[in-house]
């Protein structure tokens, strides 16, 4: 997410996309979780050999940004949807997951909170590593 290189920049970070675009998104902690999860899962859960949908969590840009300021307050942002726009509109504003958690247990650690608190610590200082 390209809006965390932007934190400290003097001009607002212009957005591609409008203010209530919902989109879904998965921190890597949890998309590597979900792996570990399903290969250790017994194979009597796995009812479904060929794919799975996982959920971590979904938000959009006004969101986003409004957590972010809890951590920068002085950060801005100004919306200007482009054509990723249409290409935006296209993507589900979350996934189902629910055979994932029935399955074998899926279930997301990181929230939108998290998230930001990470990428604004790894922003700031870099030399920390966030788990």
């Amino acid at each position: 997410m390209e809006v965390f290189d932007h934190l400290d920049g003097p001009e607002a970070y212009p957005c591609f996309l409008r203010a209530d675009t919902m989109l879904p998104m998965m921190h890597m902690e949890d998309a590597i979780g979900a792996m570990m999860q399903i290969l250790s899962a017994p194979a009597a859960n796995i009812r479904n050999a060929e794919a799975y949908n996982i959920q971590g969590m979904s938000f959009d840009p006004q969101t986003l940004f409004a957590e972010i300021r809890q951590h920068v307050p002085e950060f801005r942002a100004e919306f200007i949807p482009d054509f990723r726009q249409v290409i935006a509109d296209g993507w589900p504003d979350e996934l189902e997951d629910a055979a994932a958690r029935e399955d074998w247990g899926w279930t997301p650690k990181v929230n939108l909170q998290d998230l930001v608190a990470r990428m604004v610590t790894a922003k700031r200082k870099p030399e920390v590593m966030t788990a």
